[in-house]
């Protein structure tokens, strides 16, 4: 082998041998909520060792039984983080276990309350970006041992509204919102919650900028996260908004209706390949350090959704609506995402969105019945 030769093999080997390896220490902030939950299972299913951060031990106690049931010889810690809006809210985690490398910051609020500007501050903007605030200053000050930052981000930083864009278009990862809060929020939920995902990212981005950090700062920006429940018992009439979302397409549709479903229509994505892109943006070389945004190519209508439910589940003919089957889907239904540069580093496929919705229906049907007559949609910030 030739002199070119071997510096070429090493550059390559330096490029593609995981950063990280299982057997060493993760730390997940909110780690009762949806999307962290599956991830601290996607972590101990290889090997790592988690510690999670919850509100409470109420929080932690039903996975803590899950999790030791299915995984009898993993190592789980949950740690108490009350508030993560206050300054030094994940001081003492990071002070008592410096064994940690990796840090992923899913905690975040997504709980709906009050359209008053300043109730919305509280509910989303104070949560997403104080708590991104406290735990980058946490990790420079008490733990420079850790060498990757992933933060759960959304493509709600891509475009702020998303509903009020004049005409259908392609996005990619080098999109940013370029809403402002007090110009745009008003009494919208879905707004307040897009400019605090966009708020907290961007700092983020700026704190790495100008702190020099050990670490590399990844983000995941997925779009509507699809899935069954870990716990059983979270599978209620009203599910967790991600997977309400799903409900509230199916109500959107009148039984008498004949017309063609297009809104609320939005990409969606399996909680899968959000697990998966976690882990990946630590591990894989050429993802650390990389703005990654996670979704379905092209817009899921209500349509769609309703044409696959009544031809997979039989029992819900009748109580759920038909539209127009033959109808085409138009208008701004048509925006898509175009995250190929980031499924082509990692050698990725996503979860077909048909496998996606089957997942999460056939666990939701087992315990509930879809009846368009009797249901109506839940209020949720979008």
């Amino acid at each position: 082998m030739g002199f070119l030769d071997n510096i070429l093999n090493k550059f390559q080997n330096k490029n593609t041998t995981p950063t990280h390896k299982p057997g060493e220490s993760v730390l997940v902030t909110g780690a009762n909520g949806f999307i962290a939950g599956h991830i601290i299972d996607g972590l101990l299913a290889k090997g790592y060792q988690v510690i999670g951060t919850v509100r409470s031990t109420t929080k932690s106690e039903p996975f803590e039984e899950l999790f030791k049931k299915k995984y009898p010889n993993g190592k789980l810690t949950y740690e108490i983080v009350t508030d993560i809006t206050k300054a030094g809210a994940f001081d003492n985690v990071l002070k008592k276990h410096p064994e940690i490398k990796v840090v992923l910051h899913c905690a975040a609020s997504t709980a709906v309350g009050g359209t008053a500007i300043e109730d919305m501050k509280k509910i989303f903007l104070e949560p997403a970006l104080e708590g991104t605030k406290g735990i980058l200053t946490s990790v420079q000050q008490f733990a420079p041992q850790v060498t990757d930052v992933v933060m759960t981000s959304s493509v709600a930083s891509l475009c702020h509204d998303f509903y009020s864009l004049p005409a259908a278009r392609e996005f990619s990862a080098k999109d940013w919102s370029t809403g402002d809060w007090d110009r745009d929020v008003g009494t919208n939920q879905l707004t307040a919650y897009s400019l605090s995902k966009a708020y907290s990212e961007r700092y983020a981005w700026q704190f790495v900028k100008e702190n020099k950090v050990n670490y590399k700062l990844s983000t995941i920006l997925p779009s509507v996260v699809v899935g069954p429940q870990l716990l059983e018992s979270k599978v209620t009439k009203q599910l967790n908004l991600s997977n309400q979302w799903m409900l509230n397409m199916v109500y959107s549709v009148k039984l008498d209706s004949t017309e063609y479903a297009n809104e609320p229509f939005f990409t969606i994505v399996d909680v899968k390949d959000i697990v998966n892109y976690h882990i990946l943006a630590f591990e894989n070389p050429k993802l650390r350090g990389e703005r990654i945004f996670v979704s379905q190519k092209s817009s899921l209508t209500p349509q769609e959704l309703i044409d696959l439910l009544n031809e997979k589940y039989p029992q819900l003919r009748g109580k759920i609506g038909k539209g127009d089957p033959n109808g085409k889907c138009s208008g701004l239904a048509l925006i898509k995402f175009n995250m190929d540069e980031h499924l082509k580093a990692a050698n990725y496929k996503l979860v077909p969105q048909e496998e996606t919705l089957i997942g999460m229906f056939d666990q939701y049907l087992k315990h509930h019945t879809l009846d368009v007559t009797e249901q109506t949609a839940v209020s949720l910030p979008w």
